[in-house]
C-alpha cells in the first residue's frame, strides 16, 4: 500500500495563526489553494501532502512573502492541542520530548520522519525523505524546522541556541535571513535538513511535567498508531464495509459513526483521498463478488444478499456495469478458462 503522506489539521492550524498579519485572510488563503474550510472543524482531519505543499506555496505567492514558512513558525506561541501535545509538555526534558516526537509524530505529521543523531558533542535533529517521495516544499520545510525551535522554547520556557542549521537546497538568496532569524550559521548544499543543538540544551528541563499524565497519555497514542497504522481512510472504510456487508447496515452513516466522526468529514477526508464512499463500497463489492463466483456451489442469489443488495436483479445490473459480464457469463467464462488450463497441463 502507497504510504500516505498528511498534515493533521491542528497542525495546519499552528501555520495559518496570524495569517492576517500578512494582509490576506485565511478564507482568501484557502479558496485560492482549493481547501474546504470545513476541514478545520476537526483537528484529527488531514490534509494531504500535495494540498500542504499547494498551501504553503499559495500563501508565499500571496503575500509575496517567500520567508513566510520560516517567520510563520518562529512566531509559533501555542503547540499541539491533541495527545502528542500532552506528552511532549509532560516529559522531564527536552532530549525526551524529541525523542517522543520522532516515535509519536505521524499523529500530527506523516510527510516525513525525524531522526535524532549523535555527532560528537552535539545531538542532530533530522528530517528524513525517501528519494522515491513527493518532496516537501521549502516553505513546508522552512516552517517545521523553525517551528520545531520555537516550540522547543515554549516546553523549557527558557531561551536557547540553535548551533546550526542544514538545509539540502541550493540557493543563497535569503542566507542572511536565515541566520538572523535562526542566530546561527546556516550551511547550504546539505544531504538532509536538519538542526544541530549542543548535547545541554537536550538537558533543559520542561516547565512542570507529570509523569503519571505523560504514561497515560503515550498509552493512548500507541494505541491510536497501532489501530491507524499506514491505513487512509479509503481502507478503514473498505474494511468497516466488508464488516458490516451481510446482513448489517453499511450506509455511509453507519461507517462514520463506526470510525467515530461524522458523515460530512468522512466525505471530505475520501473526497481528498480522490474517492467517494459509493466508489469504495462498488470496489469491495465488486471483489467480492469476482472471488465468490468462483464458488460453483454459491447462487447468484446468494452472492446478492451476501453483498447486501435487495434483489437478484440489482446485483446483475451492477456486475455487468463493473465487469462487462452477467455473473452467469462471468462464471462460465471462468470454468471455460479452467478446462483449458487443465488441458494444457495435461498435454
Amino acid at each position: 500500500m502507497k504510504f500516505n503522506r498528511y498534515l493533521a489539521i491542528a497542525k495546519v492550524g499552528l501555520f495559518l495563526n496570524g495569517i492576517e498579519d500578512y494582509g490576506i485572510t485565511e478564507d482568501q488563503l484557502l479558496k485560492v489553494a482549493d481547501i474546504n474550510p470545513l476541514l478545520f472543524e476537526a483537528p484529527d482531519n488531514r490534509l494531504p501532502l500535495e494540498k500542504v505543499n499547494l498551501l504553503f506555496n499559495t500563501a508565499a505567492d500571496l503575500t509575496n512573502e517567500p520567508l513566510i514558512g520560516l517567520k510563520q513558525g518562529l512566531r509559533l506561541t501555542r503547540g499541539f492541542s491533541n495527545i502528542l501535545g500532552y506528552i511532549l509538555m509532560n516529559c522531564t526534558n527536552l532530549g525526551e520530548a524529541a525523542s517522543k516526537y520522532c516515535c509519536y509524530e505521524r499523529i500530527v505529521d506523516s510527510t516525513n520522519e525525524y531522526r535524532i543523531v549523535t555527532d560528537g558533542n552535539n545531538l542532530v535533529l533530522e528530517l528524513i525523505e525517501d528519494d522515491g517521495w513527493e518532496r516537501i516544499a521549502g516553505t513546508v520545510i522552512d516552517f517545521k524546522l523553525a517551528g520545531m525551535v520555537a516550540y522547543a522554547k515554549l516546553l523549557t520556557g527558557k531561551p536557547f541556541k540553535v548551533k546550526a542549521v542544514n538545509l539540502v537546497r541550493q540557493n543563497a538568496t535569503f542566507i542572511e535571513q536565515y541566520q538572523q532569524y535562526f542566530g546561527c550559521p546556516v550551511n547550504l548544499g546539505q544531504s538532509r535538513n536538519s538542526l544541530v543543538f549542543d548535547k545541554e540544551v537536550f538537558a533543559l528541563p520542561i516547565i512542570a511535567p507529570n509523569l503519571r499524565l505523560k504514561e497515560q497519555f503515550e498509552r493512548i497514542a500507541f494505541d491510536s498508531l497501532k489501530q491507524d497504522g499506514d491505513q487512509d481512510y479509503t481502507v478503514k472504510v473498505a474494511q468497516a464495509i466488508v464488516t458490516r456487508l451481510t446482513g448489517g447496515s453499511f450506509s455511509i452513516k453507519d461507517i462514520a459513526v463506526t470510525l467515530t466522526m461524522s458523515v460530512r468529514n468522512l466525505q471530505l477526508n475520501l473526497k481528498n483521498e480522490g474517492t467517494s464512499y459509493i466508489q469504495i463500497l462498488n470496489e469491495v463489492r465488486k471483489n467480492r463478488s469476482v472471488e465468490l463466483l468462483q464458488d460453483n456451489h454459491v447462487s447468484v442469489a446468494e452472492i446478492a444478499y451476501l453483498l447486501g443488495f435487495s434483489e437478484t436483479r440489482s446485483f446483475e445490473r451492477a456486475f455487468k456495469r463493473w465487469t462487462g459480464l452477467s455473473p452467469a457469463k462471468y462464471r462460465a467464462t471462468l470454468k471455460r478458462d479452467k478446462k483449458d488450463a487443465d488441458r494444457r497441463s495435461n498435454c
